[in-house]
This record gives structure tokens, C-alpha cells and sequence, in this order.
């Protein structure tokens, strides 16, 4: 039996974990991207409820009381959908600093298994010419051996 098949099996188990690995690493990359997405859209949600929030200022113009009333019915409101917003984005945020810290994971472990593969295959190599070479150096003494009798 050859003894680099058993290195031969432990590079396709490399390959097919580096395979698993990246798979995940393409979904956790496409996560980030929705969370991305999710975070400029409450960005932008914030800063329309900041400018309907300066256009709810009354400026020094004599207005009833009902109007007034309206008015901070509406400013209070916004105030409200801003801190829902702003949680929500709290929320995004915490999310994406998790995926960052799963795709450093994933990245490290990426480049441990590309060593290991490496090392596998470097061992698998010298294993082989090893085994070839005590081929050679077998086929060798036998016709040594059998040179003397044909003489």
C-alpha cells in the first residue's frame, strides 16, 4: 500500500472544509451587504424625520393654541419614529460588528486550513518520491541478484 494516500485523503478533507468555509463566509459576506443596506436606509429615514422635525419650529408668529397643540401632537410624533428608528439601527449595527467578528473567524480559520493543506501536500510529496525511490532502489537489488547467476 502506497503511504501517501493517506495525505491524499487529508488534502481533500482540507479542500472540502476550505469549500464549506467559503460557502459560509459568501452567505456571512451577503449578510453584511442587507445590514449595510438596512443601516443607510434608517440613516436616511433619520435625517428626513431631522428635517420635518426643523420644519415643525414655530418662529415667532402669533398662532392659536389648537395649532400649537397640533403641532407638538406631530412634533412628538417624529420624536417617537426617530427613537424607533434609532433603535432599529442600534440593532442593525450590533448585528453587523457580530458578522465582522464571524468573517475574521471564518478568514482566519481559512488561512489555517490553506497551511495544513499545504503541509499535507508537502508531506504527500516527499512520501511519494520516497516510496518511488525504494522502487527504484528494489528493482535495483533484484537485478543484482539476478545479474550473478547469468554469469
Amino acid at each position: 500500500m502506497r503511504p501517501f494516500r493517506k495525505g491524499r485523503r487529508l488534502i481533500a478533507l482540507c479542500e472540502q472544509k476550505t469549500q464549506n468555509l467559503q460557502r459560509s463566509l459568501a452567505q456571512l459576506n451577503s449578510l453584511r451587504k442587507k445590514l449595510l443596506e438596512q443601516i443607510a436606509q434608517c440613516e436616511s429615514e433619520l435625517c428626513s424625520l431631522e428635517q420635518a422635525l426643523i420644519s415643525l419650529h414655530i418662529n415667532n408668529v402669533s398662532v392659536m393654541k389648537a395649532d400649537i397643540y397640533q403641532q407638538r401632537k406631530r412634533q412628538a410624533i417624529l420624536l417617537y419614529q426617530r427613537q424607533q428608528i434609532n433603535l432599529e439601527r442600534d440593532l442593525h449595527l450590533e448585528d453587523f460588528s457580530e458578522i465582522e467578528r464571524d468573517i475574521q473567524l471564518h478568514q482566519k480559520q481559512l488561512i489555517i486550513l490553506m497551511r495544513k493543506e499545504m503541509k499535507f501536500t508537502k508531506w504527500t510529496q516527499q512520501e511519494r518520491q520516497k516510496w518511488l525511490q525504494q522502487l527504484d532502489s528494489g528493482g535495483e537489488d533484484e537485478n543484482q541478484d539476478v545479474l550473478p547467476w547469468l554469469k
